[in-house]
């Protein structure tokens, strides 16, 4: 068991590139059976070696039940040469994983403006929840990417606005500081999911705070921590 949960068995299909810094890692079998999604922007503990205590965090992008298969998009930041980044970078089809999960308390609120922050780790997550938007929702989507080419645009059936930010060397999470607090999000008819740099998460936590966000409607994590190879964000809202 991995923190409650059972694990399933699986093996790399495909790996290929969707970005300049992104890749796109497909695993299926048929010791995926039993495991299912329930909501966009889950995330798996994706165990990469034999520890038991190896396991990271990633987002489903795409499950497709009736081929036992699922996609998981692995971006590349300045820390990325955690476990699972080096691993990466041998991986192969045919290579065997296990994953835990999946798991996550976010769920889109009906009638909700949805406004997302993100850089480019949390764009899986970001991509899978706007896909998943019904025809009538309202959402915002402020991503932070580090070059010009790494623009990923998910199609919806809902009314979605996009804005890039390009940051080069800029500190990881100002550009989306800057956005959030421009933005002057409205806490009683809208909904946050943040998922970035943690310095930056926990800044933009305390703003979504002092606007009046109620616990259930601002969903904030730091999915990476700039100078640490590996991070857990225990104030995780997710």
């Amino acid at each position: 068991m991995a923190d409650g949960y059972g694990f399933h068995e699986g093996e790399v299909t495909a790996i290929r590139e969707v970005s300049p810094s992104m890749r796109r890692v497909t695993i299926a079998g048929r010791g995926l059976a039993g495991f299912d999604v329930s909501a966009p922007g889950q995330w798996i503990k994706l165990f990469v070696d034999d520890s038991p205590r190896g396991g990271r965090a990633m987002t489903v992008r795409d499950w497709r039940i009736d081929r036992l298969e699922l996609d998981i998009d692995i971006a590349s930041h300045p820390t990325s040469d955690g476990l699972v980044g080096r691993w990466l970078q041998s991986a192969a089809s045919g290579s065997r994983v296990r994953l835990a999960g999946p798991r996550s308390t976010f769920r889109h609120l009906p009638g909700h403006k949805l406004h997302l922050f993100g850089d480019e780790t949390a764009l899986p997550a970001i991509s899978a929840i706007v896909e998943h938007l019904p025809s009538g929702a309202e959402a915002f989507a402020c991503i932070e990417i580090r070059r010009p080419d790494a623009v990923l645009e998910a199609a919806s059936m809902a009314d979605v606005t996009w804005r890039w930010l390009v940051c080069g060397t800029e500190t990881p999470g100002a550009g989306l500081l800057r956005c959030c607090r421009e933005l002057g999000c409205a806490s009683g008819s809208d909904q946050a999911f943040v998922g970035c740099e943690a310095t930056a998460a926990r800044e933009i936590r305390q703003l979504l705070q002092a606007a009046g966000f109620a616990p259930g409607t601002a969903h904030v994590s730091g999915y990476w921590k700039a100078g640490a190879r590996e991070h857990v964000d225990a104030e995780s809202d997710y």
